[in-house]
């Protein structure tokens, strides 16, 4: 019997290489065509964690604008002291000492507004935003509350890191009978904040501040641990500016944008100080106020942020509106909704994406702006995935605290 013995030729040989090659480099392409994918969306899901997580801590500050503020001094010549020097800018061409209430005594202070904002005026013309509270400050005493009465007793807490702890500052509030809702500083002669301490005998013991009538309740708002009191509240800044880590920032970010900070003022010195980043490769910041001018429970009217932009179904005015914007009692009285429109990217630089278009705007152009991407941030523009974000806040504690 005769067997045949066949096999490949060469020829076959070289054809199933060359196939197995081509299907081997097109799951290859395949394959890292995956992971570069699967890479930006992880750094995209990242950026949008990071991006709520910032973009939340602006939104509870803002709510909360005006909590533990006085509304009223005991005397026409009370006064404080706010932000102390020209020097301490976080930006070139934005002063604190545009937002202060306070003055250096022997002035006479007006009551602090509980938000300040400027239009326009920051990094990449964004708008700058300031938050007095006695709850905004990153401190362990400004959360906390409590109440006193002539008889002494303070509110506490079950939960014992709720309670003010002897030694915090704090200051004390007289909710008044005669005038509604007023919320009076309450001061022990020329001492306007308290040393929460159960051993009297300096003069700013919390002891000197109780209430003289019987059953009256004095409310009291924690400001600071240990340091003595520049303002009876607490205040921060919100703004955009170019990272001190600059190489860092601008391997992940386009170029010509910067990071959101929050800054809170110091008590000791008036300066800016704890800046916390809240925000990467931010463009712009936008605010927005929606007013009721005429006290009849209905927004009406729309303006920018300092109220030079301004529609109205109520008869306001720019000038009106800007009266109202410095005016810490027409302020409680009429704002009642505040937008902030934050322009960002998500992930970094994808040469594989375009952008399609050349500007985008935040909120209007009226009240926001129209930002031209290509003039401001470069050739590269195109490639970045960018986005708009929007928070509406209703602030809390503009009526009665």
């Amino acid at each position: 019997m005769i067997q045949r013995k066949e096999g490949f030729s060469l020829v076959e040989l070289i054809v199933v290489m060359a196939i197995f090659v081509i299907v081997i480099g097109i799951s290859g392409t395949a394959f890292n065509s995956l992971l570069s994918h699967s890479a930006r969306e992880s750094k995209s899901v990242e950026s949008q964690i990071t991006d709520i997580i910032g973009l939340e801590l602006m939104r509870v500050d803002v709510e909360h604008a005006g909590y533990g503020l006085p509304w009223s001094f005991p005397t026409a010549t009370f006064c404080y002291a706010e932000a102390a020097s020209s020097a301490d800018t976080p930006v070139t061409g934005l002063n604190p000492l545009n937002y202060n209430d306070g003055t250096i005594c022997p002035a006479a202070s007006t009551p602090p507004r509980a938000l300040v904002a400027a239009n326009n005026a920051g990094f990449n013309n964004s708008d700058y935003l300031v938050i007095k509270s006695t709850s905004v400050a990153k401190n362990i005493a400004s959360p906390k509350w409590g109440y006193v009465t002539d008889a002494g007793v303070k509110k506490t807490w079950a939960d014992a890191a709720d309670n003010l702890q002897p030694g915090e500052r704090v200051i004390v509030i007289s909710p008044s009978f005669v005038t509604p809702g007023d919320m009076r500083l309450v001061t022990s002669g020329s001492n306007f904040f308290a040393n929460y301490s159960s051993t009297p005998g300096n003069a700013n013991h919390l002891r000197n501040f109780y209430p003289t009538e019987l059953n009256q309740k004095f409310l009291i708002y924690g400001v600071n641990p240990t340091t003595d009191l520049r303002m009876p509240f607490n205040r921060a800044d919100f703004y955009i500016k170019s990272p001190a880590s600059a190489v860092e920032h601008s391997q992940r970010c386009a170029p010509n944008t910067g990071v959101l900070y929050k800054a809170t003022l110091s008590h000791t010195d008036g300066t800016l100080t704890d800046e916390l980043p809240l925000l990467d490769c931010v463009a712009d910041m936008q605010i927005i106020f929606k007013l009721d001018m005429n006290a009849d429970g209905v927004t009406g009217t729309t303006s920018n942020a300092n109220g030079s932009s301004v529609t109205s179904s109520e008869g306001a005015t720019i000038a009106t509106v800007q009266a109202a914007l410095d005016s810490a009692a027409q302020i409680r009285q009429s704002l009642k909704e505040v937008e902030i429109h934050v322009l960002t990217h998500e992930g970094g630089k994808d040469r594989n994406y375009s952008y399609p278009n050349t500007s985008i705007t935040l909120h209007s152009a009226s009240y926001g702006k129209t930002f031209d991407l290509s003039a401001t941030i470069g050739g590269d523009w195109r490639n970045y995935r960018w986005k708009v974000y929007t928070l509406v806040m209703k602030p809390k504690n503009m009526g009665t605290n």
